[in-house]
């Protein structure tokens, strides 16, 4: 947990879940406040940068920290049988890169032979 301050100096305790793709700790920045038309929050990684951003032109800060904080910290859950395929995927893909490599070697192997 840590405090996130608005640009209207509102102080508010946010619980953000790391990145889903790389898992590093998020940061949450805020683009207007409450004399703009449009506020914004993004919340964004600081390593791999995926972002999401939610806005607000009714509601209050309050509202739009909480649905950011909801919103990122969203996760679907993925079937086994998915999880499954895709590790089954990629254990191929990793093969042929190894076949290539292997013949790449054998063929710059052989270009000094002759």
């Amino acid at each position: 947990m840590k405090e996130f301050r608005t640009h209207d100096g509102e102080v508010f305790v946010i619980n953000l879940l790391p990145c889903p793709f790389c898992s590093a700790d998020p940061e949450m920045k805020m683009s207007g406040n409450y004399h703009h038309k449009r506020r914004r929050i993004t919340v964004r990684c600081r390593k791999c940068r995926i972002e999401r951003s939610d806005a607000s032109i009714s509601n209050n800060n309050l509202w739009l920290v909480r649905v950011a904080e909801k919103n990122w910290n969203a996760r679907s859950t993925v079937p086994a049988e998915v999880v499954d395929i895709v590790r089954t995927w990629e254990r191929g893909l990793m093969q042929h890169a190894e076949a290539m490599q292997a013949i790449a070697a054998l063929a710059k192997h052989g270009e000094g032979e002759g």
